[in-house]
């Protein structure tokens, strides 16, 4: 009944945590911009500017779309696969789970480094759901 409970915490958490991630790691200042004016006063200044802003949301579609539906697989079935118990459902929590890293070690160097505690919880949620589901339940008279 706990190895239930920790994959539905652990898969619900780190479905979350993923999304999180997706939105500080396009959204948060994450670089800098100086610029200078010329003339006969210079006017310049340094601003933060984050990734969308950096490179345009439409260039990052694939990644918001390849993150982002990894981290809500995640969560879905991990819950789907605690209460219903289907092999298919625990099939398609490791494939995203498998997924996610993969998409996170080719991004490593630069967004990916933001979705490991996600990737992490995805993959105890995926052990946890293994083990859940070898475990026989005895019979009750």
């Amino acid at each position: 009944m706990w190895l239930r409970r920790l994959e539905l915490l652990s898969g619900v958490f780190g479905g979350a945590l993923g999304l999180a991630a997706l939105g500080i790691a396009l959204y948060a200042p994450t670089d800098e911009l100086c610029t200078n004016t010329p003339g006969p006063e210079i006017r310049g200044g340094c601003y933060s500017v984050s990734l969308v802003q950096a490179q345009g949301l439409a260039s990052l579609s694939l990644a918001i779309a390849l993150f982002g539906g990894f981290s809500l697989g995640i969560a879905v079935f991990s819950v789907s696969h605690t209460f219903f118990r289907h092999r298919v459902l625990l099939i398609l929590l490791w494939t995203c789970t498998v997924l996610l890293g993969a998409v996170t070690l080719l991004a490593l160097l630069s967004i990916g480094i933001y979705f490991m505690p996600a990737d992490a919880l995805a993959l105890l949620a995926s052990i946890v759901g293994t083990v859940a589901a070898l475990q026989r339940v005895p019979a009750r008279a």
